[in-house]
C-alpha cells in the first residue's frame, strides 16, 4: 500500500497499519513509522503473508491517532477488497533417481540398490506402493524383494528404500527399475513420470582355468616298436579370462 503526502510540507513519523477486516477487529497485516515523507512524495507499507481462501477487505490507515495535523483526515483510509480462491489439489507422484553403491561392484560385492518416489502434490499422501525389478516389469522383469508400502509422504519430501544385493553369479548388465504406485491406485495428474530405470554393471572377475583333455594328448610315433624313442605331446588351455 502506498502513503501518498500531497501537502506542501513534509511529513515526519508518519504511522501507517494495515488490517484485513475493520479496524476495530481485524488482523494487523503491516504496521510502520515513515521516517519522513517529503511533500509529492509517497512511502510504500508491505504485508508479506498467506490470506484464507474467500473475500478480504484490506483496510489501511494513515497516521491512525490523528498525531500529524492536516487539513484533511478523510483521505486517511483506503480499502480494497481481495478475493483468494481456494488451493487446487493436484496429486502427482514421481520416481527418484537409482542409486548404486559402489558405482561399479564386481562379482561377489554386496551393492546397496538405492531408490524411491517423491511427492510433487500439494498435499500429503498416503499408501505409497513401490516395486523394485530386475528388468522391465512389462516385459516379465522379476522382483528384487516383495513390494513396499510408504505409509505417508508429505508434500515435497522424498521415500527412499534400500536394497541390499549380493552379486555372486551375478555378474553382466542388469537394468533395474522402481515402479511406484503400480496399480494406479492414487489418481494422479500425471502417471507417466511414475518409474525410472537404470544400468547396473556387475564386473565378473578374471580368473585362471587350466584344462587338459585327451583330445590334447599326442604321440611319435603312433605305433613306436619296442627301443623307439616316443615323442609325447600336451597342449594345456587356459579356459579362465586371465593368464
Amino acid at each position: 500500500a502506498k502513503t501518498h503526502n500531497s501537502g506542501d510540507r513534509d511529513a515526519r513519523d508518519v504511522l501507517v497499519r494495515m488490517y484485513d477486516g475493520d479496524p476495530s477487529d481485524g488482523t494487523l497485516l503491516a504496521e510502520d513509522i515513515f521516517d519522513t515523507i517529503m511533500s509529492g512524495h509517497g512511502a510504500t507499507l508491505i504485508s508479506t503473508g498467506t490470506l484464507a481462501a474467500g473475500g478480504h477487505d484490506i483496510v489501511v490507515l494513515v497516521d491512525p491517532d490523528g498525531d500529524i495535523p492536516e487539513i484533511s483526515e478523510r483521505n486517511n483510509t483506503a480499502l480494497k477488497t481481495v478475493t483468494v480462491l481456494p488451493a487446487v489439489e493436484v496429486i502427482d507422484l514421481s520416481a527418484n533417481e537409482i542409486v548404486f553403491t559402489p558405482e561399479d561392484p564386481e562379482e561377489g560385492e554386496v551393492v546397496d540398490i538405492r531408490c524411491g518416489v517423491k511427492n510433487e502434490s500439494t498435499i500429503t499422501v498416503e499408501n505409497i506402493k513401490l516395486r523394485v525389478y530386475e528388468g522391465d516389469p512389462d516385459a516379465g522383469g522379476s522382483l528384487l524383494i516383495p513390494e513396499v508400502t510408504i505409509p505417508q509422504l508429505g508434500q515435497g519430501n522424498n521415500g527412499w528404500i534400500t536394497i541390499k544385493r549380493d552379486t555372486t553369479g551375478w555378474g553382466g548388465v542388469h537394468e533395474i527399475y522402481v515402479v511406484a504406485d503400480p496399480e494406479n491406485a492414487i489418481q494422479e495428474q500425471d502417471e507417466d513420470n511414475n518409474r525410472a530405470s537404470r544400468s547396473l554393471t556387475v564386473t565378473t572377475q578374471a580368473i585362471t582355468d587350466l584344462a587338459l583333455t585327451a583330445g590334447g594328448i599326442s604321440f611319435s610315433p603312433l605305433e613306436p616298436a619296442v627301443g623307439n624313442t616316443v615323442t609325447l605331446n600336451c597342449i594345456v588351455e587356459n579356459t579362465g579370462s586371465e593368464a
